[in-house]
C-alpha cells in the first residue's frame, strides 16, 4: 500500500518533540495493547490545572460582567463554565438521566462576594477534592423518598440562609443542556418563590469572560494540536481499502490516548461517505473513496482541532487545483486576520483569493469557531465567524483562540462531487496569528 505524504507548507516542531517542548515532559516509551510503542507526551495528571491566582481573576472578571449585566446570583450549570471557574471535571452530569436523579449540580456565585458555593450530590465528594479549587462544597441530603423535589428545596434553604437570594435579579444559564428543561423549569419556580426579584438568562456571563485565553490555556490547546496530528499521522499510516471507518478513528483515538490525550467533546472521526456529522460506522473503505478525518486533541478539556481528507485514488488535476486553493487561504488567515481586525477585512481578502473559481465552487463553510475548555456534548465555543457567507461581523481580539474551516464543494473531472476538508487551530496574538499544526497543499493519498 503507498502512501504519499502530505507536502507541508508550514508546521511546528514534530509532535513527540513539540508536545514534549510544552510541557516540559520527558518521553517514556510503553508497549499499547497493540503491541506498538506509544509516547507518553502529556505529563500525568495534576490539579489543579491552573494556578490559584488565575482561578481567583476568573472569579473577578466574572464578578465585573454580573455587575455589567445586572445579575446579582449566577448559578452556573454548564459543565464547561464550572470547570473554567474552579477546575471541577467529571463524565456525568445528569444530563438525560432518569427522573429520579434530576440534574441539580452547580455552581452559586453572587457580585458582592469573594467565594463560590458548588451545589452537588454526595457521590462527586472525591471528584470535587481532586478537580475542584472551590473551598465551600455543600451536598444534596439523600432522600430516598424526595429525590425530585428534596435537592431543589435543599439548594434554595442555603441560598436563602447564605442571604444571596431574597430580593435577587438571578442569571440562570438557559443555554446549557444542564439541567433539562424540566428541572431548570423549577429551580426558576422555587427561586422567585424565595423572593429573588427577578430570574432571567445569565448564559453569557462566564461565555464572554472565557473568549480571551490566558497562556497556560494556549499551551494546553497547543499540546492538544499536537495531538490531534498525531491521531491524523496514525490513521493516514493503517487506513487502506476493505478496512472500516470505525477502525481508521480507533487507531486515531488509541495513539492520542497512548500520548496521555483525553475523551474528545464531539465524537467526531473517520468518514468516506460524505456524512460530515456521522459517527465512523462499519463501512468499509472502496478504492477510488475520499475520505476525511476530524479530530480534536484535549489536553485538560482544552481542545485543539485538525481535519484532513484521504484520497484513495490518484487525484486529478481540478481535485489538486482546488485542495492547493484551500489550503493558501491559511496564508490569508495568517497575514490578514491580526488582533484588531475585523472579520469583513478578512472576508475581503478571501473572496479576492477565491475569485478565479467562484463559479466552480459550492462554499460549505470558510470560517471558524472558538475552542477552548469543553465537555461532551460539543466543542465549539461561543464566539462564531463566517468569512464568506455572512455579514461578517466582529474583530479578531489577541488571546482568542479558533479553528478556521477551508471547506468548499466541486465537481472533480469524472463528476463526482467533492469537498476540501481542511481545518487547522488559530492563535490570534499581539503581534501575530499563528496557524497551528502542518497544513497540506494536497490530500493524502492512499493507492
Amino acid at each position: 500500500m503507498a502512501v504519499k505524504r502530505r507536502k507541508f507548507l508550514t508546521g511546528l516542531m514534530g509532535t513527540a518533540a513539540g508536545i514534549a517542548a510544552c510541557s516540559g515532559q520527558n518521553n517514556e516509551t510503553t508497549n499499547t495493547s497493540g503491541g506498538r510503542a506509544a509516547e507518553h507526551l502529556i505529563p500525568d495528571n495534576k490539579f489543579p490545572v491552573f494556578s490559584h491566582e488565575e482561578y481567583s481573576d476568573r472569579l473577578k472578571r466574572a464578578r465585573q460582567e454580573m455587575m455589567k449585566r445586572g445579575i446579582d446570583l449566577l448559578y452556573v450549570t454548564q459543565p464547561s463554565n464550572m470547570c473554567y471557574m474552579h477546575g471541577y471535571a467529571a463524565t456525568w452530569y445528569r444530563a438525560a438521566s432518569t427522573s429520579e436523579w434530576p440534574p441539580i449540580g452547580g455552581t452559586a456565585i453572587h457580585v458582592d462576594h469573594e467565594k463560590m458555593i458548588h451545589f452537588d450530590y454526595a457521590d462527586e465528594l472525591g471528584l470535587l477534592d481532586v478537580t475542584s479549587v472551590v473551598e465551600d462544597k455543600r451536598f444534596f441530603p439523600e432522600d430516598r423518598n424526595n429525590r425530585k423535589n428534596g435537592p431543589i428545596q435543599f439548594l434554595v434553604d442555603e441560598l436563602s440562609t447564605e442571604g444571596w437570594l431574597k430580593g435577587s435579579r438571578i442569571g440562570m444559564e438557559f443555554w446549557s443542556f444542564v439541567p433539562s428543561r424540566a428541572v431548570s423549569e423549577r429551580i426558576e419556580a422555587v427561586f422567585r418563590e424565595a423572593g429573588a426579584k427577578d430570574v432571567f438568562d445569565g448564559s453569557f456571563v462566564i461565555r464572554h469572560i472565557r473568549r480571551i485565553k490566558s497562556p497556560q490555556e494556549i499551551s494546553y490547546i497547543e499540546q492538544g494540536v499536537q495531538l490531534a496530528d498525531l491521531g491524523i499521522r496514525t490513521a493516514e499510516e493503517f487506513a487502506r481499502p476493505g478496512v472500516m471507518e470505525c477502525e481508521v478513528y480507533g487507531e486515531a483515538i488509541r495513539a492520542m490516548y497512548a500520548a496521555g490525550g483525553e475523551v474528545q467533546g464531539i465524537p467526531q472521526g473517520f468518514n468516506v461517505r460524505g456524512l460530515s456529522h456521522g459517527y465512523s460506522g462499519r463501512n468499509r473503505i472502496k478504492p477510488g473513496d475520499v475520505g476525511w478525518l476530524d479530530l480534536c486533541g484535549v489536553v485538560n478539556r482544552y481542545h485543539g482541532n485538525l481535519c484532513r481528507s484521504m484520497y484513495f485514488r490518484e487525484p486529478d488535476k481540478t481535485t489538486m487545483d482546488a485542495f492547493a486553493a484551500s489550503a493558501e487561504v491559511f496564508d490569508i488567515v495568517k497575514d490578514v486576520a491580526r488582533a484588531g481586525t475585523d472579520v469583513k477585512t478578512l472576508s475581503i481578502a478571501l473572496q479576492e483569493h477565491f475569485k478565479p473559481i467562484t463559479s466552480r465552487i459550492n462554499f460549505y463553510f470558510i470560517g471558524g469557531y472558538e475552542l477552548g475548555i469543553a465537555f461532551p456534548p460539543d466543542w465549539i465555543g461561543e464566539w462564531v465567524f463566517d468569512a464568506i457567507g455572512g455579514e461578517a461581523p466582529g474583530v479578531f481580539e489577541a488571546g482568542m483562540v479558533t479553528n478556521f474551516e477551508s471547506i468548499f464543494y466541486f465537481e472533480d473531472e469524472q463528476g463526482f462531487t467533492r469537498d476540501t476538508s481542511n481545518i487547522n487551530t488559530v492563535v490570534f496574538g499581539e503581534n501575530e496569528t499563528r496557524i497551528l499544526g502542518p497544513y497540506s497543499a494536497e490530500p493524502t493519498i492512499i493507492t
